[in-house]
């Protein structure tokens, strides 16, 4: 019996040795792995606390076991020639009563219940840590999957902000290329633009450069034509004589068809004085134009006491026989005299004919508007709205109805 219950108490001694050393590995290793866990530092504290209850707890029931080893009469591990008595027992039974009061303390199975009781409460106490633990690597467990858990999603966040980082830059890459395109289109357009402007200033450049000839070629005209009125004006330079007079009031002049001459001029008569004063004698107005010589009417004589006579002079401000005219026909001309009619008799008088308007230009013929049912389009509209009619106008050309031009080319 003694020897059972030694060695009963000895393995028991040791179990509880052992479970608490796996318990302290245990405890130790969880300490170790999560440590980095702040949530459970309390726990492994608490456990701390627990180990070195046990094993005070421990070191109790190691006593008690040694006590008991004395009552029972096994000899003392520490001393191998010692054997206890029975009133060494009695004398520990009654000093493990005094220390763990004991409800007989001279009572070995008492002593021995007492011990199994407590050996109980210590297994509770154990199963009660082993179940704490369980309780601690369960939380330690969960806390790990949700961290897992945690660190899956934070890596599917990671993947997916890479992707739309990544989407975002194909994107930009997208628009970049796009706006690059936009800019060269750009480019091009405003080099086009520039281009346009270019050859407009060109245009615009040339159609000054126009406009200033027109206006020195206008300025040169007036100058030409103050000229030509200059010496229209001056009776020091006649345009003809009077060849004869008849008694009827009719004479005749040296001017005819070759100087362009026109029915209808009006000349003034003059002869020089002594001293080279100018005397006018009257004026006269051509009747009927011949090729070498004209007829004219004496329509006013200033003196009868002075007469029109043969080699008196004649000059007129719009008529001077060394000019050569040129002429410009627009328009509709009247049946039988076409405009190739009349530029090829004014051509045979001497004159040029010219196609359009310019500063050289001395009258243009204005015939009538062109037809509507006219094929040429160009020629169905009033001759006073044309182009050419507003150039004669800046240029101060002399205008003439074609009806009085065809008197003046009429064949007699």
């Amino acid at each position: 019996m003694s020897h059972r219950v030694r060695g009963a108490g000895e393995v028991s001694v040791m179990w509880v040795i052992v479970l608490f050393i796996l318990l302290a590995a245990a405890a130790f290793g969880m300490y170790s792995k999560m440590s980095e866990q702040a949530g459970y530092i309390d726990q492994i504290e608490k456990l701390q606390v627990e180990r070195d209850r046990v094993s005070e707890r421990v070191t109790e029931v190691s006593g008690e076991m040694k006590a008991l080893t004395d009552v029972v009469g096994f000899k003392d591990a520490a001393d191998a020639m010692s054997f206890s008595n029975v009133t060494q027992i009695q004398g520990k039974l009654t000093s493990l009563g005094e220390t763990y009061d004991f409800v007989n303390s001279t009572d070995l199975s008492g002593v021995i219940d007492a011990l199994a009781t407590n050996r109980d409460s210590l297994d509770q106490e154990v199963t009660k840590l082993k179940d704490q633990v369980q309780a601690a690597n369960d939380a330690r467990s969960a806390l790990q999957a949700g961290i897992g858990d945690q660190l899956a999603q934070k890596d599917t966040q990671i993947n997916d902000l890479r992707q739309n980082l990544q989407d975002e830059r194909d994107r930009a890459a997208a628009q970049e290329q796009q706006d690059a395109d936009r800019i060269t289109a750009l480019q091009s357009q405003v080099q086009d633009a520039q281009s346009r402007a270019s050859a407009a200033q060109d245009e615009a450049a040339s159609s000054v450069a126009q406009v200033e000839d027109q206006l020195k070629m206008r300025d040169a005209r007036i100058a030409e034509l103050s000229q030509k009125v200059e010496l229209m004006g001056s009776p020091d330079r006649p345009d003809g004589e009077i060849l004869a007079v008849s008694s009827v009031g009719t004479c005749y002049i040296d001017l005819g068809k070759k100087n362009l001459l026109q029915r209808g001029t009006r000349f003034e008569v003059f002869r020089h004085g002594k001293g080279g004063d100018v005397i006018s004698k009257g004026l006269i107005e051509v009747r009927k134009v011949g090729e070498l010589e004209s007829e004219a009417g004496i329509v006013q004589s200033y003196s009868q006491f002075d007469p029109i006579a043969a080699g008196d002079m004649i000059a007129a401000p719009t008529f001077d026989r060394e000019m050569k005219r040129e002429f410009v026909l627009l328009g509709r001309f009247p049946s039988g005299y076409s405009r190739e009619v009349v530029a090829s008799r004014l051509r045979s008088l001497g004159a040029d004919v010219a196609e359009t308007v310019s500063a050289s230009t001395d009258v243009l013929v204005l015939g009538d508007a062109e037809r509507q049912d006219d094929s040429d389009e160009e020629e169905s509209s009033d001759p006073l709205d044309s182009d050419a009619y507003r150039l004669a106008q800046f240029y101060k050309v002399q205008i003439l109805p074609a009806r009085e031009i065809i008197d003046f080319v009429r064949y007699d």
